[in-house]
């Protein structure tokens, strides 16, 4: 039978003064957080790039591929 492989969940908090992204995985167990200024004087591109980067660095941080990512919440 094949080995079932892990999935990930990815919480993103967009604040006016930080970007924060929390990951866990498929049994809500915490395994590594990253933050970034928000900088909201730069506009909403500059942020969204900055969220999307934020995430990826965790990814690879913790040695998690994009595609094993399950889901996102986002909160603001």
């Amino acid at each position: 039978m094949p080995r079932r492989k892990r999935k990930y969940i990815i919480s993103l908090d967009i604040g006016g003064t930080k970007l924060a992204a929390i990951l866990f995985d498929e049994s809500s167990n915490f395994l590594g957080e990253a933050r970034t200024p928000t900088r909201a004087h730069e506009g909403s591109e500059p942020i969204f790039s900055r969220v999307v980067r934020l995430a990826e660095s965790l990814l690879k941080k913790q040695g998690v591929e994009r595609h094993a990512v399950s889901c996102m919440g986002v909160g603001c």
